[in-house]
C-alpha cells in the first residue's frame, strides 16, 4: 500500500499543468501515488498528464472521466482508484512546496489523526491562514468540531485518513461549485483526532481559468441553494448533530446571505419576477433547513454583519418589498 495518494483533477488546465504536476515529482516523501483524472478536457492537458505518467509510471495513475463531472465528480473517480494509506487532493493550477505531504504524513502518524490540516495561501488575496489551531487541534468534542465546522477552509490544504473517509462514506456532488463545502462539514463533524502542521504547504494560484469557473448569477445561485442543502443533509442524522447544530446552521445562513446578496446585486426591472422567485426559494430552504433564530446563534452574530442580517430579515418577511426598495435605490 502507497502511503499518500494525491488527486488532482484535471480539466483544460494545460497553461498550468505541467508546473503544478512538477510540484507532485517534487515531493520529498518515499511512497507517494498520484492519481490523475482528466475531466473531458479539450486542451492539450491530457497529453501533458500522459508524458508525466511516461516519467512517472510505477507512482502515477492517470483517469480520464466518459463525460465532464466537475471537479467533484473527477474527485469521486480517483477516490475510486486511490491506493494510499492517506489521502490529499491538489488542484491543477495551483502550487506545493516539496515538504507538503511528508510533513502531514509525518504528522498524520505521530499523532494518529483522522485529518491533519496546513496552512493555505491565496495569491490573489495575499494572504495566509492555518483553519486548525493548537486550540482546536487534538481528541474533538462538539465545541471544538463546532469551531472547525465553522472556520471551515480547504480541503487541499489537508491530509486524510483513507480508512476515516471510507467511514464516513461521502463524496463530492458532481457538476457544481462549492462541491467541497459538505464534505469539510462532514468530515469535521465526524473525525475523532485533528492535527496540524504550523506551516504554509499550498499556494492558491488565481489564474483566467480561476476567473471564469463561476459569471453566471443564476448558476451561482443554484449552486449556493445545493450547498445549503447538501451541508444540512450531510449531518442531520449524526449522533453529534444537537452539540454541532449552531455550527451547521451558520454555515448554511451564511451561504443564504450570499444567495440574497447576488439576487438583489443583479436585479432589475427586466428580471424583477425571477428574482422574487430565486429569493422565494432559498428563503424556504433557510426555513426548513435552520431552526434557530438570527439573535440566537453567537456564531451569526459574531461573524456576518449586521447590515447582512438585516437584508436577510427583510426578505424572510417581505421579499417583494426588499426588491421594491432595491429598484427604488438604483433608480436614484
Amino acid at each position: 500500500m502507497k502511503k499518500v495518494s494525491v488527486i488532482m483533477p484535471i480539466y483544460n488546465a494545460g497553461e498550468y499543468l505541467s508546473r503544478s504536476l512538477e510540484g507532485l515529482a517534487a515531493q520529498t516523501l518515499d511512497g507517494m501515488e498520484y492519481v490523475l483524472i482528466d475531466d473531458c478536457s479539450d486542451d492539450d492537458s491530457y497529453e501533458i498528464a500522459r508524458e508525466f505518467q511516461e516519467r512517472h509510471g510505477e507512482q502515477t495513475v492517470l483517469l480520464r472521466t466518459e463525460r465532464n463531472a466537475g471537479p467533484g465528480g473527477a474527485r469521486n473517480l480517483g477516490l475510486s482508484r486511490a491506493s494510499g494509506e492517506y489521502v490529499g487532493f491538489v488542484d491543477s493550477d495551483d502550487e506545493i512546496v516539496p515538504q507538503m505531504f511528508r510533513k502531514l504524513y509525518d504528522r498524520a502518524v505521530e499523532t494518529g489523526a483522522d485529518i491533519v490540516d496546513s496552512g493555505y495561501y491565496n495569491e490573489k488575496l495575499d494572504y495566509a491562514m492555518l483553519h486548525v489551531s493548537d486550540e482546536l487541534a487534538g481528541v474533538q468534542d462538539d465545541a471544538k468540531r463546532s469551531q472547525l465546522i465553522v472556520s471551515g477552509g480547504y480541503i487541499v490544504s489537508k491530509l486524510y485518513r483513507r480508512d476515516f473517509l471510507d467511514k464516513c462514506g461521502i463524496k463530492f456532488r458532481e457538476k457544481v461549485a462549492l462541491e467541497d463545502s459538505e464534505f469539510i462539514t462532514k468530515t469535521f463533524a465526524m473525525a475523532e483526532r485533528v492535527a496540524n502542521v504550523k506551516e504554509i504547504f499550498y499556494k492558491y494560484v488565481f489564474t483566467n481559468y480561476s476567473a471564469s469557473r463561476e459569471r453566471d448569477w443564476r448558476r451561482y445561485f443554484e449552486n449556493v441553494m445545493g450547498a445549503m442543502e447538501a451541508n444540512y443533509r450531510s449531518v442531520r442524522d449524526l449522533p453529534c448533530y444537537e452539540g454541532i447544530q449552531i455550527a451547521v446552521e451558520y454555515l448554511i445562513v451564511q451561504l443564504y446571505s450570499y444567495g440574497v446578496l447576488k439576487c438583489l446585486s443583479m436585479c432589475g426591472e427586466e428580471n424583477r419576477e425571477e428574482v422574487l422567485e430565486c429569493l422565494r426559494q432559498i428563503r424556504e430552504l433557510k426555513e426548513r433547513t435552520v431552526e434557530g433564530s438570527y439573535e440566537g446563534n453567537p456564531f451569526i452574530c459574531q461573524k456576518i454583519q449586521e447590515e447582512d442580517i438585516q437584508i436577510m430579515r427583510l426578505n424572510d418577511e417581505d421579499a417583494e418589498g426588499l426588491v421594491a426598495a432595491i429598484l427604488a435605490g438604483k433608480e436614484k
